[in-house]
């Protein structure tokens, strides 16, 4: 047989190429500082997964995270110190959040509506900052068939404003997915779990006219739609979003345009059903690949002048996550696939070797929705200017180790492990202990979030040059990349739980020197403890 066949796992899929350790490989000691969630949890009781981590900001300016748990309890942070904001739950009747994403403002119109605006890298943008939303709102899709909104800067026990399409109810219709408008302050869109016989919707409403959605697309998907995200563009690819199903396919859809077959600009398939999906930077390299033999290039007059709107085109690539820990990369203008449908769990020679159990996430920042920007090895600066190329990879273990994996291309011959991460009692007491849910990466601070099954949310430093990092690999005789967490065994001057110190880590060149007064006095050495 000529040419190199396919090496395929057990499931179908293609297995992962090599994977090796990078040269500065990141090995945080651990977090700097953990928290239960929720805090008044009882220290017997059921560990609450936290399955969603956003960053919000208050109207001051502070940087904040929400933590989501699976039985809706929602847990508002102060990134600065760790203090805990507020903490409720947002359903007391069994209903549960299925996904949230930030707002960039929330206002009231004349109607009593209210109005939402972009998310993502748009948000950032306008807000200065990509450390989260200017307005601390945020909207979440729900399992009782709702669509609701909340202001972190209010109260987070009763939801601003809300959605229900009349024709659903919560045993048929629960929504499973949504997405703000990026260049609307009105509109979003909510996926809906499978109903019927095999009916899915993607929902466009205009918050203004609460009563049902302005349309639907009823076609795209046939089963539960897991993923919805506005391209990251708005200039260039302004309303194009990216729509994806356990019914194993992803759909680039044109929501400017209410007829179904003339929206949808291109399907691909993944073979198996999807988790997550979104875009790539464009800067990831692609590997060109041409039409797919026996494409209908006799189109009507109508659709002609369709496909040559430029927002449709050059949209970039596209990642999809399957529940089967794959993963299949797309270039969106056609959906050609780019990398195979592949199983990621690959092994390493480290000692002790490296073997992932699942996919936790693709890791991205705040200021860029659903882009890749993680970098564990640069600094805030070179991952909120986007000059890292690579796909990273969130990975994990079921004992609570996780890991990140940078892929360079679609073409690579290896996978390169980046960064590895301990489970509690590996060295370590306040690693996770079970598997991670949630993971979110902030470049402004350069610290990973992660939210565990075990009902524990850790603060990791990314900082591998921090002064308490240094300090403890001359104490241990190491390198300071290795150590570059150790800084809870130091106990430096001015380290307290106070409002005015920041996580290690954090890039004071570039801050808002508004945002608190004593910002020029930060000093990136400083930590606070986690909870005991």
């Amino acid at each position: 047989m000529d040419g190199d066949p396919l090496d395929f796992t057990l499931s179908g899929a293609a297995r992962a190429p090599a994977l090796v350790s990078t040269p500065n490989l990141l090995r945080p000691k651990e977090p700097f500082h953990v928290q239960r969630i929720p805090p008044n949890a009882a220290p017997n009781s059921s560990p609450v997964y936290v399955t969603h981590l956003l960053s919000l900001s208050t109207s001051f300016g502070v940087p904040t995270l929400l933590a989501i748990g699976d039985d809706s309890s929602l847990t508002l942070i102060d990134k600065t110190d760790g203090r805990v904001v507020q903490s409720t739950r947002a359903f007391r009747d069994g209903s549960r959040i299925t996904q949230a994403k930030p707002l960039l403002s929330l206002s009231t119109s004349g109607s009593g509506s209210g109005s939402v605006a972009a998310s993502g890298s748009a948000a950032a943008s306008a807000s200065g900052s990509g450390s989260g939303s200017s307005s601390g709102s945020f909207v979440g899709s729900v399992s009782n068939g709702t669509v609701a909104s909340w202001d972190s800067r209010t109260t987070l026990e009763t939801p601003v404003w809300s959605l229900r399409n009349p024709a659903a109810t919560s045993s048929t219709r629960a929504y499973l997915s949504v997405e703000p408008s990026p260049v609307d302050p009105h509109q979003l869109v909510a996926g809906t779990e499978q109903y019927g016989h095999g009916d899915a919707d993607v929902e466009c409403w205009d918050v203004r006219m609460p009563s049902a959605p302005v349309w639907s697309y009823n076609e795209v998907h046939s089963d539960d739609v897991t993923s919805l995200w506005f391209h990251p563009d708005t200039a260039a690819h302004t309303s194009i979003l990216l729509s994806a199903s356990t019914d194993g396919l992803v759909s680039a859809i044109d929501t400017t345009i209410q007829d179904e077959d003339d929206a949808v600009i291109a399907v691909g398939n993944s073979g198996n059903s999807i988790a997550k999906a979104g875009w790539i930077s464009p800067r990831f390299p692609i590997t060109p690949s041409p039409s797919a033999p026996g494409k209908d290039e006799a189109v009507d007059q109508d659709l002609n002048i369709k496909e040559s709107d430029p927002r449709r085109k050059n949209l970039g690539t596209v990642w999809a996550l399957g529940d089967m820990q794959t993963l299949t990369l797309f270039h969106a203008d056609q959906f050609d696939v780019l990398l195979p449908t592949t199983d990621v769990r690959s092994s390493t020679s480290l000692r002790p070797p490296w073997s992932s159990d699942y996919i936790i996430d693709i890791l991205s920042s705040p200021s860029t929705s659903s882009t890749s920007s993680f970098s564990s090895t640069t600094s805030a600066s070179a991952s909120r200017s986007g000059s890292r190329d690579s796909l990273t990879l969130l990975v994990g273990k079921s004992e609570g180790a996780f890991a990140t994996l940078d892929i360079e291309s679609a073409a690579a011959q290896h996978w390169h492990l980046s960064s590895l991460f301990p489970q509690a009692g590996d060295g370590t007491m306040y690693g996770h202990s079970d598997i991670v849910r949630s993971a979110l990466y902030d470049p402004d601070l350069n610290t990973l979030y992660t939210g565990g099954e075990d009902g524990q949310l850790g603060f990791w430093s990314l900082d591998p040059t921090s002064p308490a990092a240094a300090a403890a690999a001359a104490a241990e005789g190491s390198d300071p990349l290795i150590a570059a967490s150790t800084n809870m065994h130091l106990h430096q001057q001015s380290s307290s739980r106070v409002g005015s110190n920041l996580p290690t880590g954090i890039n004071t060149s570039n801050s808002n020197s508004n945002s608190r007064s004593t910002s020029s006095s930060i000093r990136s050495s400083q930590r606070y403890t986690p909870y005991k």
